[in-house]
């Protein structure tokens, strides 16, 4: 096995309030990994939380995790970059007028095929990110512990252990700041200890960030997927969760095909009834 290892850290601001805006990823190449932390100076809204603008990003981003403060929100979102990725997300605040200002800090990653993150929130000093096991065997990940604040705020210190300490501090109190750093740790948990910050209400995340040798064994998870086939023209296919269970790929299942008739035209008995759930053992 071997560890994920960073390439460039990359951080950006919205300075204006707004409900979108545009990250930041610098300059990805083709097969890394990007993870980008967003976070605003506004509680999320529940029922328009942050999405991704598909029109101008493109598919492929998958959000890890959203969390909501006292006064504040982030979000994460993760790719395996095609090259010239951009990411452009939509947002709205509980209370919000004319949206809010943010904060970025995007990771850029080599050897690496997903992510999960965990999150936990208080009101003190020394933002503490929670603990967060991961499935499976134990493996080399990466894993990042940040801490999301609203307005300005740079930690003198990350948690012990963890390196290359990243702030993005807001410019005024019309922002949040994110403090991050990371450790490569061989394991299936991690509870990273605190960052050292002064006294206020803050947001603590975990990411672990998964190697290659064990995860490109290869998830992925709701994906849409359109039948074109002569076959069964009329047929779309959804949540499709791919789980490759060999490091070679050559043994893979497929779950969760929830498959629907769009079309009297094609008989029941063609795909097992109105819905099927189909496992494929390759």
């Amino acid at each position: 096995m071997a560890f994920p290892t960073v390439v460039a850290r990359t951080t950006s601001q919205q300075t204006s309030d707004a409900t979108a805006w545009s990250p930041s990823l610098g300059s990805p190449s083709a097969g890394d990994l990007v993870l980008a932390i967003l976070a605003v100076d506004g509680a999320l809204s529940s029922d328009q939380p942050f999405t991704v603008d598909t029109d101008a990003s493109g598919f492929g981003w998958h959000k890890v995790i959203q969390a909501n403060g006292a006064a504040n929100g982030v979000a994460a979102f993760w790719k395996i970059a095609a090259g010239g990725d951009v990411l452009r997300v939509h947002h709205a605040t509980i209370g919000a007028g004319p949206g809010e200002q943010g904060s970025a800090v995007v990771y850029r990653m080599t050897g690496a095929a997903a992510v999960a993150a965990a999150s936990t929130t208080g009101s003190s000093t020394n933002a503490d990110p929670p603990n967060l096991g991961i499935s499976g065997a134990a493996q080399d990940a990466l894993w990042i512990a940040a801490c999301v604040h609203d307005g300005a705020m740079t930690a003198s210190a990350a948690p012990a252990s963890y390196t290359n300490l990243t702030t993005i501090a807001a410019g005024s109190g019309g922002n949040a700041s994110i403090n991050s750093a990371e450790r490569q740790v061989n394991g299936t948990s991690e509870n990273p200890g605190a960052f050292t910050t002064t006294n206020a209400a803050w947001i603590g995340l975990t990411f672990a960030v998964m190697s290659v040798s064990v995860t490109t064994t290869a998830r992925a998870t709701q994906e849409a997927v359109e039948t074109l086939s002569q076959v069964s023209p009329n047929l779309v296919a959804t949540q499709v969760a791919v789980e490759a269970l060999s490091s070679n790929l050559l043994d893979m299942i497929v779950t969760q095909v929830a498959v629907e008739l769009l079309s009297e035209n094609v008989p029941d008995d063609a795909v097992g009834g109105d819905a099927a759930m189909i496992g494929f053992l390759f």
